[in-house]
């Protein structure tokens, strides 16, 4: 989804966001770079505060469950969004699963004042097929690689039947 909205945003398909790009931060990694809390804290500050600044940025943060509480291992860091994003210059989008949300978000009044709530239900296998013949066909056109179609139906298969922690498409 937040491909589609990128690519959609680059086509000009969406006259109120010409001129946004969309940035994907990955939270597991700003926190894997730090040497302590503090410096986590201070990258995070840095990295909103210069989105913010760019004035064009949609920010897009995979797995915001991890930076919403210190509970099980995750980092909070609500505080410092709270403080950036109070005036609501800097649009974001805060990816969580369901469980996740349920768990470690909803509990957080900060953040709850912060986003609201999407749910997405999961794709048919005939949406998932069309998203990963949509990816085939751009890696045909940038690497010059390609996948058969019953490859694609049996990735979609196996990973129904194998992966059951995630949802399609992500799976």
């Amino acid at each position: 989804i937040i491909e589609y909205l990128a690519s959609e945003i680059a086509s000009s398909n969406l006259p109120n966001l010409s001129g946004f790009g969309v940035v994907l931060l990955d939270t597991i990694s700003l926190a894997g770079t730090a040497k302590n809390l503090v410096s986590v804290r201070s990258n995070f500050e840095a990295v909103l505060a210069e989105a913010k600044l760019a004035g064009n940025v949609i920010l897009v943060i995979d797995q915001i469950d991890r930076i919403a509480t210190a509970q099980d291992e995750r980092i909070d860091l609500s505080e410092v969004i709270t403080t950036i994003l109070k005036d609501s210059s800097l649009p974001v989008i805060g990816i969580a699963t369901p469980d996740d949300f349920s768990q470690y978000i909803r509990p957080n009044a900060l953040f709850l004042k912060l986003f609201d709530k999407i749910d997405l239900d999961q794709p048919q296998d005939r949406e998932v097929l069309q998203i990963l013949i949509s990816k085939s066909l751009q890696n045909l056109r940038q690497k010059g690689t390609s996948a058969t179609f019953s490859s694609l139906v049996e990735i979609i298969d196996k990973t129904n039947q194998y992966v059951l922690d995630k949802k399609q498409p992500e799976k």
